[in-house]
C-alpha cells in the first residue's frame, strides 16, 4: 500500500511542476460541496440511470447487447404481401438509431425477423417468422455487425415452421425450438398443415438435426423458449399443450427438461388455476431453479419451478406494481430481474428484482429523466443491467438506461493545487468518510517544495474541521515527525504541514492558508491509509479562488479498482454562480471544466452543464444523478473511469476569475 502511495505522491508533484501546460496535466478529480454548499452522501449501490436520450422513437425493443454497448433488435414487417419485410436495427450507446439490414420483398424467405442473438464469434444470428397464411416457412441467418447477411438454414416442411427460440450452446453449436401452422391455427385441420414443435441443433456451417419432435400431448406444443442449464441439459417452456382439439395450438403449456441427445421430461404442466398458464421464456437462477412468467389469465405472474418439478408463484402483477412484464434476466449477481411496462406513480414501469430467498424489490421509472415503458434487460459489466425505454428522455422519445449494480469504487487519494490567498480565498477542501468503521488518513499541505508553478505558498498551515469544531491543527509536519514518517509519504520541506488522524464516518473540511497571511500556490491532499477498511473516502471537494495562467484550479484523485477491479462512475461538477446565494462575494460567474487522464489526454470537457460541446443535450443524464448544478452556467460531467489517475482543471470562461467549488461524487 505504501509503495502505491509513494507513486501517487510522485505523480502529484510531477503535475505541480508542469504548471498550466494543459495537455501535459494528469491526475484526477475533486469532489463534493463544501463551505457554503452542503456535502451530499453517495448514491445507493443500485441506481437507475439514464445513459442517453433517444432522438427518435423505437419501433421495437432491442434483443441483444454487445460488450461495446451497442444494442440490436428486429422490426417485424408486414403480412400477406406487404412490401415492408422488416429490418434489423442498431442503437449506439449515445442513442443513435440506424438500420443494419433491411429485409427484401423480392426475396420471400428473407422477411419478418423475429429472434436475434449474439454469438461467440462476434456476429448476430437470428430467425424469421411466417410471412402469410399458407405454406411459408421461416429461416435462420447470420448477420455481421457491418450488415453482411448470410442465410444459414431454411425450414422446408411446408407447415409454416419457424424458429421460436435460438441459443448458442457451450459446444459452439446453435440449439433452438421451432413450430408452425400453415393454416393459422384457427381450426382443426390435418397434421400435414401443423407442426407442434421440434427441438433442433444447427452447426455454424448450417447442418440441421432434429433432436426431438413434440407430439402436442403432455410434452406440450409451441415450445417458445430454451436455455442451457448449469448441468449441460436444456430447459424450456411450451406455450401450449396438451392440444385439444388435436392439431391446433391450444392448452396451457408446461416447463420441460431435454437432454442434448433429445430425451424430454415434463417438469410441470400448468392447469389454468392459481398457477396460471401459457408460460414465457424461462431462465435459471443462481439457486438452480427455473423462473418464468405466465401470461394467463389476464394478470401475469412470475413462477419458480425446481429441477424436481415443484412450482410456486413468486410475484404477481396486480396493476399497481406493473403490467406487461418482459422476459426475465438471470444476473451473475445471483438475482433474477425483469421489467414491467406500467406501474409506479407515473405508470412508467419498473425493474423488479427477485433474490434467491424470494424477496422482491423494485426500481421505478419516472417517465421523464430515466425514461419509461422499458424493454427487457441485458447484463453488462459488473452486474450492471441495460435496456431501452420507449418514453421520456431529453426528446421524450425514450432512453437507454442502466441499473447500476456495480460494487463501489474507492477514491484512494485526492488533491487540489491552486493559488492560496487570504480571507475567503484560502484553499478549502472537503471530503466524506462513509461506512460504519473509522478511517485512517493523512492530510498534507504542500507549498515550498513545488517547482515551476510561480510563487509558492512559503509556509502552509493546515486545519481540519468537523462541522463547527476544529479537530486538528498543524504548522510544520515535524511536530509529529514519527507519526508522519510512518505513513511513508512525509512532506519534503520542513515548513509544510501534515495531519495523520483516524476519522469516524462523517463530513470533514481541511483548510490550507499561509502563515502570517502569506500567499502563493499550494496543494492540499488527502490519502487513504487504510484501504482494507470497509469505510471509504466517498466524496471530495475544494473551494478556492480560480485565477488565470498557472493559478487556475487543478484537482486530482486516484480511483482504485475496488473488489476485483473494474470502473468507477463519477460526476464531476464545478459550482460558481450559485455560491452567490449563500452571500459569498466574488464567485466565478462562468466556470469551465476539463477532465484529463494520466497521459494528459482530454477525456471530456464542459462549459454549461445542460449541453455537451457538440451541442447535444446531457441534461437527462446529469439530472438522473439527483445532484445537477443549480445554475445553467455551471459545469458537470458524468464519466465512467478505469482505475488510475485523473485531473480536473477549472478555468473561468474568457479568463474570468473568482471563487469556485470543484467536486466529484462516486455514483455507486
Amino acid at each position: 500500500m505504501i509503495s502505491n502511495q509513494k507513486k501517487s505522491l510522485r505523480f502529484l508533484l510531477a503535475i505541480s511542476k508542469q504548471g498550466s501546460r494543459r495537455h501535459r496535466l494528469s491526475l484526477a478529480i475533486v469532489s463534493v460541496l463544501l463551505g457554503a454548499i452542503s456535502l451530499v452522501p453517495p448514491l445507493r449501490a443500485a441506481t437507475l440511470e439514464s445513459m442517453a436520450s433517444l432522438p427518435q422513437p423505437l419501433q421495437a425493443f432491442p434483443q441483444v447487447r454487445f460488450s461495446n454497448g451497442t444494442l440490436y433488435g428486429t422490426i417485424y414487417g408486414g403480412f400477406n404481401g406487404d412490401p415492408n419485410r422488416g429490418s434489423v436495427f442498431q442503437l449506439s450507446p449515445s442513442g443513435a438509431l440506424t438500420t443494419l439490414y433491411q429485409f427484401h420483398a423480392a426475396t420471400q424467405d428473407e422477411a419478418n425477423p423475429t429472434i436475434l442473438i449474439g454469438a461467440s464469434d462476434g456476429n448476430l444470428y437470428g430467425a424469421t417468422g411466417p410471412k402469410a397464411v399458407g405454406d411459408l416457412n421461416g429461416m435462420i441467418y447470420k448477420l455481421t455487425p457491418s450488415g453482411t447477411f448470410s442465410p444459414l438454414y431454411r425450414f422446408v416442411d411446408g407447415k409454416g415452421t419457424h424458429a421460436t427460440s435460438l441459443i448458442q450452446g457451450t459446444d459452439g453449436n446453435f440449439y433452438g425450438t421451432a413450430a408452425g401452422d400453415s393454416s393459422g391455427g384457427f381450426f382443426n385441420h390435418p397434421p400435414s398443415m401443423h407442426n407442434p414443435g421440434v427441438f433442433f441443433r444447427l452447426t455454424p456451417a448450417g447442418d440441421f438435426t432434429t433432436l426431438y419432435t413434440f407430439a402436442g400431448g403432455t410434452d406440450g406444443s409451441l415450445p417458445n423458449s430454451l436455455i442451457q442449464g448449469a448441468d449441460g441439459n436444456f430447459y424450456g417452456s411450451a406455450f401450449c399443450g396438451p392440444e385439444f382439439p388435436a392439431n391446433v395450438f391450444s392448452g396451457l403449456g408446461n416447463v420441460f427438461k431435454i437432454t442434448p441427445t433429445g430425451t424430454l421430461t415434463t417438469l410441470y404442466s400448468f392447469t389454468g388455476g392459481l398457477d396460471g398458464g401459457n408460460p414465457g421464456k424461462v431462465v435459471q437462477g443462481a439457486d438452480g431453479n427455473l423462473y418464468g412468467i405466465t401470461t394467463y389469465p389476464a394478470l401475469a405472474a412470475v413462477f419458480k419451478v425446481t429441477p424436481a418439478g415443484a412450482r410456486n408463484t413468486v410475484y404477481r402483477f396486480e396493476g399497481n406494481n406493473g403490467t406487461g412484464p418482459s422476459q426475465l434476466t438471470a444476473s451473475t449477481d445471483g438475482n433474477v430481474y425483469g421489467t414491467s411496462q406500467d406501474g409506479g406513480i407515473p405508470q412508467a414501469g419498473s425493474i423488479f428484482k427477485i433474490d434467491p430467498a424470494g424477496q422482491v424489490s423494485s426500481y421505478m421509472f419516472d417517465g421523464a429523466a430515466t425514461g419509461g415503458h422499458p424493454s427487457q434487460l441485458f447484463e453488462g459489466e459488473e452486474h450492471n443491467l441495460y435496456g431501452a425505454a420507449g418514453l421520456g428522455g431529453g426528446f421524450n422519445q425514450g432512453t437507454i438506461f442502466r441499473l447500476n449494480n456495480a460494487p463501489p469504487r474507492n477514491l484512494l487519494n485526492i488533491s487540489t493545487r491552486m493559488q492560496v490567498l487570504t480571507s475567503e480565498k484560502v484553499l478549502i477542501g472537503g471530503f466524506i468518510v462513509t461506512g460504519n468503521v473509522p478511517k485512517r488518513v493523512i492530510i498534507r499541505g504542500i507549498g515550498p517544495s513545488l517547482n515551476g508553478v510561480g510563487v509558492t505558498l512559503p509556509d502552509p498551515m493546515l486545519e481540519l474541521h468537523q462541522g463547527p469544531n476544529t479537530i486538528a491543527l498543524n504548522d510544520d509536519w515535524r511536530e509529529n515527525q514519527a507519526l508522519v514518517e510512518a505513513t511513508g509519504i512525509p512532506p519534503t520541506n520542513d515548513l509544510e504541514s501534515a495531519i495523520v488522524i483516524t476519522l469516524v464516518p462523517g463530513a470533514y473540511t481541511a483548510i490550507l492558508q499561509g502563515k502570517n497571511n502569506g500567499t502563493g500556490v499550494g496543494i492540499v491532499e488527502v490519502y487513504d491509509l487504510d484501504q482494507v477498511a470497509t469505510s471509504k473516502l466517498a466524496n471530495i471537494s475544494t473551494r478556492g479562488f480560480v485565477d488565470t495562467g498557472n493559478n487556475v484550479m487543478i484537482g486530482g484523485l486516484i480511483v482504485s479498482g475496488g473488489v476485483g477491479g473494474g470502473n468507477a462512475r463519477v460526476i464531476v461538477r464545478v459550482i460558481g454562480p450559485s455560491l452567490n446565494v449563500s452571500g459569498l462575494q466574488g464567485a466565478l460567474q462562468d466556470p469551465s471544466l476539463e477532465l484529463h487522464d494520466a497521459s494528459g489526454a482530454t477525456i471530456a470537457a464542459n462549459d454549461n452543464w445542460k449541453t455537451r460541446p457538440n451541442g447535444t443535450s446531457q441534461q437527462g443524464e446529469i439530472e438522473a444523478t439527483s445532484i445537477p448544478p443549480a445554475n445553467d452556467s455551471e459545469s458537470a460531467l458524468v464519466q465512467t473511469l478505469a482505475p488510475g489517475n485523473y485531473t480536473a482543471i477549472v478555468r473561468g470562461v474568457n479568463n474570468t476569475t473568482g471563487i469556485a467549488v470543484v467536486e466529484a461524487y462516486t455514483l455507486q
